[in-house]
């Protein structure tokens, strides 16, 4: 799952992301003042982050503690990627936008997050795969 820390207290939605996390990485806006904007689509069917949409199967609210929600990606047709592909696109996407920075993770993908280096999608997928069984021990 894609954990958000969009909530202000008492669990209130305050369309900011100020951080993420996939498994074990952790990410942190680069302007930590000023995090990238975050909506949940009304319809429950999607989220955005900085304009881009991506499609989720479920959500969680108050994951954790009040401040964090949980979504997993996907469409509710079940076609295309598996979750783990879609957060490995969603990595690449996010990491290409250059507004966060990975704080804690997987060896390899934090280096590749926080560096211009190029390694290929099946190699993040990888270190998704890694971070998620590392999160669940």
């Amino acid at each position: 799952m894609l954990e958000v820390c969009c909530n202000g207290e008492g669990g209130v939605f305050a369309y900011r992301a100020e951080r993420l996390q996939i498994g074990i990485i952790e990410l942190e806006p680069r302007v930590w003042y000023r995090p990238p904007r975050f909506v949940e689509i009304e319809d429950g069917t999607a989220i955005r982050l900085a304009g881009k949409v991506w499609p989720i199967v479920a959500s969680i609210e108050c994951f954790g503690n009040w401040y964090w929600n949980a979504y997993t990606l996907g469409v509710h047709d079940g076609r295309g990627p598996t979750e783990r592909h879609r957060l490995a696109d969603f990595a690449i996407w996010l990491r290409e936008r250059d507004l966060f920075d990975c704080t804690h993770g997987i060896a390899g993908f934090y280096e590749w997050f926080n560096s211009h280096d190029e390694v290929s999608p099946a190699e993040v997928h990888g270190w998704i795969c890694d971070a998620l069984e590392e999160r669940g021990r």
